[in-house]
């Protein structure tokens, strides 16, 4: 599996395995389930790895307090990854999309539960325009088995309509899912930096349509000289 940085470490602000607030041990988990990046709302989030879109939460959801996020699916021969990227603003990703590592998913925002100042940002904020705790977090990595049935007992990805099945009728298992991390692992060992250096520079899409649409105008304009 090859999965890229989103942005240069850094901007990192919470590693996997990190309690930055109470959240995760009042939610009955170990530590943080991947890597948190600061960068100012509204930047442009790429996909770290290259796989199907099989779920998007939240898209058109206008209460900011709900987590906004896309969820895709890696396969690496008998293993499959679910790789999720969240809070974020704008979403452009599209269930079924078989989508490249740097491609644009859609913006940083702050939406779901988020922090600043060791507080929870509240809802009545963001609606007011608040962009405080906004951040990515992703890319978050559970390694998944495909099967034909499910069993109690386990835990299998699921979309906006249940458990989730793939075009071959295959369940997602995500492998060892009690072990503190909701199944996740730590990204650090497969992490490539290449994406990070190569990542768009652009502040939002509409940014870098605006300064595509000037350069092009500029080469026109020169061109006609």
């Amino acid at each position: 599996m090859e999965l890229y940085l989103p942005f240069p470490l850094n901007s990192v602000t919470q590693r996997f395995g990190e309690n930055a607030t109470k959240y995760y041990e009042d939610h009955w988990m170990d530590g943080h389930t991947t890597y948190d990046w600061e960068q100012p709302y509204g930047t442009a989030v790429p996909f770290c790895a290259t796989g199907v879109v099989y779920s998007v939460m939240n898209r058109d959801n206008p209460d900011p307090s709900r987590y906004r996020a896309v969820f895709q699916i890696v396969h690496d021969g008998p293993i499959s990854y679910e790789v999720s990227y969240g809070h974020l603003d704008k979403i452009y990703a599209k269930v079924g999309q078989m989508a490249q590592a740097g491609q644009i998913l859609g913006t940083e925002g702050n939406t779901g539960d988020v922090f600043a100042s060791g507080r929870a940002v509240t809802k009545e904020e963001r609606l007011n325009g608040s962009h405080a705790g906004a951040h990515l977090h992703g890319p978050q990595v559970r390694p998944c088995r495909r099967v034909k049935f499910t069993s109690q007992g386990k835990q299998y990805l699921s979309d906006g309509y249940g458990l989730y099945r793939d075009g071959a009728a295959n369940y997602y298992e995500v492998i060892d899912y009690e072990n503190g991390f909701n199944g996740c692992i730590d990204p650090t060992p497969i992490f490539n930096g290449k994406l990070a250096l190569t990542a768009s520079p652009y502040k939002t899409i509409s940014d870098a349509i605006a300064q595509i649409s000037a350069a092009l105008s500029f080469y026109i304009a020169s061109r006609a000289a």
